[in-house]
């Protein structure tokens, strides 16, 4: 089962920053889309859903976001490698 790692643009800096967990999708994802694109026309897996409800810590600013714009959040495949390096903090 395919391992992901969330991340969205930061509402503050703009930059990619993680959210906190890894997701096993039971599908392939296409990694140059955003989730609102992967799933047009269909719901989105639990997993995903939840993390638009949760705030992140921008380590730039500081400052708590939310991002409700599935436009902005996208997956990358990390298959047990952890974080790729340009989106680790």
């Amino acid at each position: 089962m395919p391992q992901y790692a969330p991340f969205t643009f930061c509402n503050e800096c703009s930059k990619p920053h993680p959210f906190p967990i890894l997701l096993f999708l039971d599908e392939e994802i296409a990694q140059d889309h955003s989730i609102a694109n992967i799933y047009d026309g269909r719901e989105l897996p639990p997993a995903l859903l939840t993390l638009t409800n949760n705030q992140l810590q921008c380590p730039t600013t500081k400052a708590m976001f939310t991002q409700k714009d599935n436009n902005q959040v996208f997956l990358v495949r990390t298959d047990g490698g952890g974080l790729p390096p340009w989106l680790r903090q």
